[in-house]
């Protein structure tokens, strides 16, 4: 059973969106559990990771400055730019920054570790990110929105410090516990772990499409669209930039930019007043769960 979860993990995490969409209460029950959820995929993804190639990474600063500097500050004003081009609402204006704001997401190490993209690297994005959007993200939204966000940089920051400092510690004390033999024969289980984390994320997070749906489906199908041409554009356009860097790196830092954490940055907004913010939250899942399966073997077949 193991085996074949593991084997068909990118099916199964297009089909939990659909699953959210389609069992609406479903949604509703399991939102609350979100944060445990966010939690567990960044455990398990720590547990599992080579610590001796996230080293050799920190060893290569100007790589991974680089890679942050383009995602949480090139990535926004860009954003900005699409959305006046496109004359988009004031609502989805935001929207789209504020994912570009958010870092990558904590699912980004353990899909990379299921398509052949370099987990360590990613890790280290993410967790970094996670770290500079309390910073980052309420200047900008500031600057490039005319919402106000009520954004608390202070809160924030402790929220994902505790989230991210809790997450790593477990993680060594596990390690620790288990010893690389254990974690060896503990690696089929890890994995379904994490997937079983993901698809409760996934069916979380539809909670309210169904609605959305109901009330204006052509909408929501656009938002999709353009919440695929904002995760695919950016992801070409990274890899563009880094392919001196080779593939494997251009990929890793391609897919980091494509794929945002938004969930931290809409935990600390009013859930009230801001309703086109929090629909294209839910559509940016989508390309988030359904890109490893479309991607997994093209990125494969470019990587040496």
């Amino acid at each position: 059973m193991t085996a074949w979860l593991a084997r068909h993990a990118r099916t199964l995490l297009a089909v939990s969106l659909l699953t959210g969409i389609v069992l609406p209460d479903l949604a509703a029950t399991l939102k609350p559990w979100l944060p445990l959820g966010v939690a567990g995929l960044l455990w398990g993804a720590m547990v599992r990771l080579d610590w001796s190639a996230v080293r050799l990474h920190l060893g290569r600063p100007g790589v991974l400055a680089a890679g942050l500097g383009w995602m949480m500050l090139v990535g926004p004003f860009a954003a900005w730019a699409v959305a006046r081009g496109l004359g988009l609402s004031d609502g989805l204006t935001a929207g789209l920054i504020l994912m570009a704001c958010a870092p990558p997401v904590m699912s980004a190490p353990a899909i990379a570790l299921m398509i052949g993209l370099d987990a360590p690297l990613i890790l280290l994005l993410v967790v970094l990110g996670t770290f500079a959007a309390p910073l980052s993200a309420p200047l900008l939204l500031e600057v490039l929105t005319d919402l106000d966000l009520s954004l608390s940089a202070t809160s924030v920051a402790l929220r994902l410090g505790l989230l991210v400092g809790g997450c790593a510690l477990a993680a060594l004390l596990a390690r620790r516990i288990m010893g690389r033999g254990g974690l060896q024969r503990a690696e089929p289980g890890l994995e379904v772990f994490s997937l079983g984390c993901m698809v409760l994320f996934a069916i979380a997070v539809m909670d309210g499409v169904a609605a959305a749906l109901q009330a204006d489906p052509g909408r929501v199908v656009v938002l999709i669209a353009g919440a695929f041409a904002a995760a695919l554009g950016m992801l070409a356009l990274s890899a563009a930039v880094f392919a001196r860097l080779g593939w494997p790196v251009a990929l890793t830092i391609g897919y980091a930019a494509g794929n945002r954490n938004m969930a931290l940055m809409m935990a600390a907004l009013p859930t009230t007043g801001l309703d086109d913010v929090w629909l294209w939250f839910a559509m940016v899942q989508f390309p988030i769960y359904t890109l490893p399966m479309i991607l997994g073997r093209p990125i494969r077949a470019m990587l040496p």
